[in-house]
């Protein structure tokens, strides 16, 4: 069961960053971009696939983020640098807050 105090801490995070649920859908498109099958990715940061998934399932609605290693991981097993995947989720961040913006 999570705190609502962990609750709390979440929504700030997913207020002040929102980028942070973005980490999924930047593996997806950086991963897409460079022609590397998902699996591949998975593989090269030594990760399960239950365990990727896991994570992935869990930053995307702010239950638990990532720690930094997993981070890294993902970032090395994708061939580009930790700045470079942040940068692709605030990229994914902003078009999803000018889509909302848009329709609302």
């Amino acid at each position: 069961m999570v705190s609502k105090t962990h609750r709390t801490q979440m929504q700030r995070l997913r207020e002040a960053h929102p980028e942070l649920q973005h980490l999924p859908d930047a593996v997806h498109r950086i991963a897409r971009r460079q022609e590397m099958p998902l699996a591949s990715v998975i593989a090269a940061s030594g990760m399960s696939s239950s365990g990727f998934y896991a994570a992935m399932r869990n930053c995307e609605d702010f239950r638990r983020l990532p720690n930094l290693g997993t981070f890294f991981s993902l970032a090395d097993a994708l061939g580009v640098s930790p700045e470079k995947l942040l940068s692709e989720m605030r990229t994914l961040a902003a078009e999803d807050s000018a889509q909302n913006k848009a329709i609302g």
